[in-house]
């Protein structure tokens, strides 16, 4: 299967805690690009939500980013989402 992104994706697997107004959660960073990057967290996240992202980045760097949920789905089984 043919990706049709036009973003490179650099693939990880680091652990991000997302904050939003209402809650927070645990997650990990699947991908990132310049465009955007691919969470898999413990519930989806509300299209348009804003919120905070801290990573853990190799080496034990922190990024906090201000983000917003542009497209999010209900996956797998075991109530695994991303």
């Amino acid at each position: 299967m043919e990706d049709r992104r036009s973003s490179f994706r650099i693939w990880a697997d680091w652990p991000v805690r997302i904050i939003t107004s209402q809650e927070s959660m645990e997650g990990e960073v699947k991908n990132v690009s310049s465009t955007g990057v691919f969470i898999q967290c413990e519930k989806p996240l509300n299209t348009e939500e804003k919120c905070l992202l801290i990573m853990e980045l190799p080496k034990s760097r922190l990024a906090e980013i201000d983000a917003e949920t542009v497209w999010s789905t209900a996956s797998g089984s075991g109530g695994e989402n991303k």
